[in-house]
């Protein structure tokens, strides 16, 4: 069965069980979109759920997020697909109904499964990133300097002071990455990381990153047991800056790939198997350990 097919099949059959305005995904387990009905913010949640926990699930784990408005449950269908479900219905009702979907169309979904094509970019949103830059200090929220930006689609009315500069920054998106907008606008790479960031978070602007999607960036460091904040940036500063600002940042429980970001929002040039690298020779030192 074509996956257009099988992913139209499966939502009128959701539809009917749950409602006229279910959205339905099917995701490869790194996030790749192999189907969606569904809203994009919805969609970018669910994709990030399924990148950071599906490699940790057996077949039938699932993870529920829930707002005032819907729910949305995402669940490990077979080896290599998750199904997303979002819809003003009861969690016991989604989960009865997605677990029918993978009963009914097991067989399509492992063959949607076993043709998601090797590892290899792909575009996926981003969000703001609380980092902390140790040599000032200060906390900084922050998109990485490579985002592709574009105007957000409208969703209700927006509160956002509006200067000089911003209004500059909103002039000047057309597809254009974070750091050609501040050589065009004459504004340092990092305050336009900074900026930018609450931009995104206000909802004015989307932000995306092509990035090589492994398991292996879903991994998450602490401090080693016994080894101290302080000890662990002196021995990580013998290995640079990237190092350093790592390991002050992994107390946050954020993923390689989202440090990644955080990294890059400070002006660093760093990519998650760059960073990957640094912190298993973090690890070898004993001055961290994996946890997830």
């Amino acid at each position: 069965m074509a996956i257009e097919e099988l992913g139209t099949a499966i939502h009128e059959k959701v539809r009917g069980l749950v409602g006229e305005e279910a959205g339905l995904a099917i995701l490869g387990t790194r996030g790749q979109v192999l189907w969606s009905s569904m809203h994009e913010d919805r969609l970018s949640l669910a994709r990030e759920i399924t990148r950071r926990f599906s490699s940790l699930w057996n077949e039938g784990d699932y993870y529920v997020s829930a707002s005032e408005e819907e729910r949305l449950v995402v669940i490990k269908a077979t080896e290599n697909v998750c199904l997303a479900l979002s819809a003003r219905a009861r969690e016991g009702l989604m989960l009865l109904t997605l677990r029918s979907i993978i009963s009914s169309f097991s067989q399509a979904l492992r063959e949607a499964g076993e043709g998601i094509e090797a590892i290899g970019e792909e575009e996926i949103d981003i969000w703001p990133l609380l980092v902390l830059e140790p040599d000032s200090g200060r906390e900084l929220k922050v998109v990485p300097h490579d985002a592709v930006l574009s105007l957000s689609e409208p969703s209700g009315s927006k509160v956002i002071r509006l200067d000089e500069r911003v209004l500059a920054i909103i002039r000047a998106v057309d597809g254009k990455t974070v750091a050609a907008i501040a050589d065009e606008v004459g504004m340092g790479v990092e305050e336009a990381c900074r900026l930018i960031a609450e931009l995104v978070e206000a909802g004015i602007l989307r932000a995306k990153v092509k990035e090589m999607l492994k398991p292996d960036f879903n991994a998450v460091f602490s401090l080693a047991p016994g080894v101290s904040l302080e000890g662990a940036m002196r021995l990580a500063n013998e290995l640079g800056q990237a190092a350093k600002i790592a390991v002050a940042n992994l107390d946050r429980g954020y993923s390689v790939l989202e440090l990644s970001w955080g990294l890059r929002g400070l002006g660093l040039d760093i990519k998650p198997d760059e960073l990957l690298d640094v912190l298993r020779r973090l690890e070898d030192r004993g001055l961290i350990r994996r946890v997830m």
